[in-house]
């Protein structure tokens, strides 16, 4: 018997982006030129100036890591050296920032020596400080005030972002450390990049230091608690009673 046959039109599913994900077209157009404008704008760039620096010095304040080491390395180690896309861009405009990943993932070998002295500062670092001047400093500047702050890029696109909890945080333990370590070398290095402004202007923002003397509590980090803590919570009732 033949198969019966329908006089419906057959259904066709939009493969349309905006339209698998509940969005207007207007609105996806925006997030998508946002995200180029961004990659284009302040990621590579900022891939460029801190590879070329990273290609003549092993960390970036010279001879042995930094607290600013372990901060690029944790978004390179589980981002921008791992995820294929994001490798092809490093790989492309900043390969020593691979080089400097593997380096910290794997220290055993590494010859270290001292830092380098804020008035010995290389012009690439000054590069990479002056990066800072383009997009960041500006924005987190005004939203860490205000709540929110645009971001403009060079075709005119504009971008409101909010500040979040983590970002307001990190900018007031930054303006701490300046506050804590300020001195006529570092507002020399910080003018010579151009962005003295941007923390001696706002020391009223400068938040208190971590106190990293004691580790992390667990409760911060409750999934990878200490074995100790572990077998305190699992220990039989028996066991506990036996303790006392």
């Amino acid at each position: 018997m033949p198969a019966r046959q329908s006089s419906a039109e057959p259904r066709v599913l939009s493969t349309s982006p905006y339209r698998v994900y509940g969005m207007s077209q207007s609105y996806f157009t925006r997030k998508l030129t946002g995200y180029l404008d961004y990659k284009s704008e302040i990621l590579r760039p900022w891939f460029r100036v801190v590879g070329a620096h990273l290609a003549t010095h092993p960390f970036l304040l010279g001879g042995r890591p930094s607290l600013a080491d372990f901060a690029l390395f944790g978004g390179n180690a589980a981002h921008f050296i791992n995820d294929p896309l994001c490798r092809r861009w490093v790989d492309a405009d900043a390969p020593a920032i691979v080089v400097h990943t593997h380096r910290l993932m794997e220290p055993q070998d590494a010859l270290f020596c001292d830092w380098m002295a804020l008035g010995e500062a290389p012009e690439t670092m000054i590069s990479i400080l002056a990066e800072l001047d383009r997009h960041y400093l500006p924005w987190i500047s005004r939203a860490a005030v205000e709540g929110k702050a645009e971001l403009a890029f060079a075709d005119a696109q504009h971008v409101e972002i909010a500040i979040t909890p983590f970002l307001a945080e990190a900018r007031a333990t930054l303006l701490g450390r300046y506050v804590r370590y300020r001195s006529d070398a570092l507002d020399a290095l910080l003018a010579r990049a151009g962005i003295l402004s941007y923390f001696a202007d706002y020391i009223d923002g400068a938040g208190q230091l971590p106190d990293y003397k004691e580790p992390p509590r667990p409760a911060l980090n409750r999934l990878f608690g200490p074995s100790w803590e572990r077998e305190q919570c699992t220990a039989p009732p028996s066991a506990s009673a036996a303790i006392r």
